[in-house]
């Protein structure tokens, strides 16, 4: 293996993840963020009391994990082994959220090294370092690495059980200690990995029928290795519950909150039938609201909605969509410039990766262990939720095939100057096709989202006005009320401190720019928006610094039905005249808000 590729992937990778981490914004960071009901916070509380040697208190949490795991104290409320890592990662280097991040940057490196093994393998080194490069740079996960949830952690398990699995021997020999070791190994990595996330458990058995098929001996080894790592788990769970247990707290509510007949298919949300549930244990706290058995009374009413469900999430799972549900992927985009700049994600390889796999289906045999562990994690999501979070170990995938395409069109390229840059060209249009499928963002960005970044700046102000930075805080909280103009302690702050640092006026707007916002303005009531809309963009160049022509201009452009665009200027305007509430009216209408 000539490694330079991989040493190259990995030095850019580890660049592009620097310069995010230097300018990261307040969102998506946790200690910014401090949403009680988001998983982030919840790991964080959990793993603080792992490293004090304490139980969590469940009972300060408002997490809906937390109300159910408060009714089996003796159960983890969650899969343990991420907080887990964490509460060490604390016990050694300290607790603060920089360490934490550093620690999942060098989990998405490891995933970048693991996809160049996987293609490697496969489709030889071109593709290996194609597929490499793509995992370098691959957003989401440089997003994902930046906030406290499982999702650089279960990317590296998924293509670290994918490296262990191509490394058992072909050949099994029983009498072989090395061959026995090795599928034990490879269990014990399984176990780890539902330890950390419980959809592993559909890939640790598949896995293990897969081997069965022709070295039945690895297969019974690796069963053996899961085996010996989740048994004291279990046992010690169910020594506690006085029955046998084999389950975390919160399995049940989400396998129930995802599958009811009335759930939606996307984010887990409260439902009239959840709700009924949920009143019932606060209603007898002393009884036992079994969800399975609820769960399966509903599937047995409504077989026709399970069906849909089913069907709308097989959907939403191949959408080039990333489904928001703690933190949003696109706000995260938008909000953290570098991400911008990152060119790959889900819908731009998608083309590639569907070419990947018609080119290469004469070598279909090598893909085949591949397609058939991405089909046992799909399955796995599927019967919870295909949340963007958890659909990211499915890019190895993506990557790998997307390598494997570009690699192969450019093997069959012709000498014949009419045709030497047919690969180019192909591969350039796959790309513009892929961009092509990338969703409107803000169209992804829920109120909710807003309302998080919102806080999340108004917190970072707070944090710059403890150490005596009152410019940089007034910033932080105009931020705060550009994402939620609703933000009522960033506004309060905001008016604090311009009681006592009045902010300089705009200068008054120059003839020229009145006489172009009044024709602007008369242009549009006579019904010709794009002539108003030209007028109005000239007077915001020539007056960037004032708010009234950004304000009429975003007028224009929502009267053409050009939201995005409507957005984007009552942003500068309210950014000019934070304290204008016709401004944090309109611009809290785009986003979806509602006045507290």
């Amino acid at each position: 293996m000539r490694s330079r590729w991989l040493y190259f992937a990995l030095a850019l990778g580890l660049a592009a993840r620097l310069v995010f981490e230097i300018q990261l914004a307040p969102y998506p960071r946790q200690e910014r963020m401090l949403n009680a009901l988001d998983d982030q916070s919840f790991f964080v509380g959990w793993s603080g009391a792992m490293a004090r040697g304490e139980r969590y208190d469940l009972a300060s949490s408002p997490h809906e994990w937390a109300f159910w795991a408060a009714r089996q104290p003796h159960l983890p409320p969650q899969a343990p082994l991420y907080p887990a890592l964490l509460a060490l990662l604390a016990l050694l280097v300290g607790s603060g959220p920089g360490w934490i991040r550093a620690l999942q940057v060098a989990a998405g490196l490891a995933s970048v090294a693991g996809v160049f093994l996987v293609a490697q393998r496969r489709f030889g080194e071109p593709a290996a370092a194609l597929a490499a490069l793509g995992a370098a740079l691959y957003a989401p996960w440089i997003f994902f690495e930046a906030t406290v949830l499982r999702t650089s952690g279960l990317v590296l398990f998924f293509v670290a059980l994918i490296v262990a699995l191509d490394n058992l021997p072909p050949q099994w020999d029983r009498a072989n200690q090395r061959h026995r070791l090795a599928a034990l190994g490879v269990g014990a990595l399984f176990g780890l990995a539902v330890l950390f996330q419980e959809q592993f458990l559909l890939l640790w058995f598949g896995s293990a029928l897969w081997l069965a098929r022709g070295r039945r001996g690895a297969a019974r080894w690796v069963m053996a290795g899961g085996t010996a790592v989740l048994l004291p788990v279990i046992l010690w769970a169910s020594l506690a519950a006085g029955r046998l247990v084999a389950a975390t707290a919160s399995a049940p509510f989400n396998l129930l909150i995802a599958n009811l007949h009335d759930a939606g298919g996307q984010v887990p949300a409260t439902t009239p039938t959840y709700d009924a549930l949920r009143l019932t244990a606060i209603r007898l706290p002393e009884s036992r609201v079994d969800l399975v058995a609820e769960l399966a009374q509903d599937l047995a009413a409504h077989p026709r909605e399970l069906a849909h469900l089913l069907a709308r999430k097989v959907a939403y799972l191949f959408r080039p969509v990333e489904i928001a549900d703690n933190v949003n992927y696109y706000l995260g985009r938008r909000e953290n410039l570098v991400l911008q700049w990152m060119p790959f994600d889900y819908p731009t390889l998608l083309p590639l990766a569907l070419a990947g796999l018609l080119l290469t289906r004469r070598r279909a045999r090598p893909a085949a262990p591949l397609l058939a562990l991405a089909a046992l994690y799909a399955s796995s999501l599927i019967a919870f939720v295909p949340l963007a979070r958890l659909r990211q170990p499915l890019a190895v995938v993506v990557l790998v095939l997307a390598g494997a395409g570009v690699a192969e069109l450019w093997r069959r390229r012709r000498p014949t100057p009419g045709f030497a840059l047919a690969p180019v060209a192909a591969v350039a249009v796959l790309l513009i096709a892929g961009f092509a499928l990338r969703p409107r963002p803000l169209r992804q960005i829920r109120p909710t989202d807003w309302q998080m970044a919102g806080e999340a700046w108004g917190n970072e102000g707070q944090d710059r006005l403890r150490h005596d930075r009152a410019a940089a805080a007034r910033a932080a909280f105009v931020e705060a009320l550009v994402r939620d103009p609703y933000a009522s302690r960033a506004r309060a702050a905001l008016r604090g401190i311009d009681s006592w640092r009045a902010p300089a006026a705009p200068a008054p707007l120059s003839s020229e720019v009145e006489a172009l916002c009044e024709q602007g303005s008369r242009t549009a009531q006579q019904g010709d928006l794009a002539a108003a809309g030209r007028l109005l963009e000239r007077a915001t160049r020539l007056a960037p610094g004032h708010p009234r022509p950004w304000h009429l201009l975003s007028n224009v452009l929502f009267l053409a039905a050009d939201r995005e665009a409507a957005t984007s200027a009552l942003e500068r305007a309210l950014r000019l005249a934070p304290n204008d509430p016709v401004l944090a009216r309109n611009l809290a209408f785009l986003r979806g808000l509602a006045e507290n």
